[in-house]
């Protein structure tokens, strides 16, 4: 990769902001998820990243699956 192209990424990548991840618990008991078949699923820990800062009226925010 020659410098300038290194150049370039590092400073993409320095302008994303902070970056940190977090995570959040979903189905907890009581309220496991209850499929059809009467099996159920819980708790399962999701992990999700935060780029940047929301503005005031947090209309920069962007969800990626």
């Amino acid at each position: 990769m020659s410098a300038e192209l290194l150049e370039e990424s590092e400073s993409s990548a320095a302008s994303v902001g902070i970056v940190q991840t977090k995570f959040v618990e979903l189905f907890q008991p009581p309220n496991l998820m209850k499929f059809a078949s009467g099996e159920t699923l819980g708790p399962i820990t999701v992990a999700y990243e935060t780029y940047g800062t929301l503005n005031a009226d947090r209309s920069n925010a962007i969800y990626v699956c």
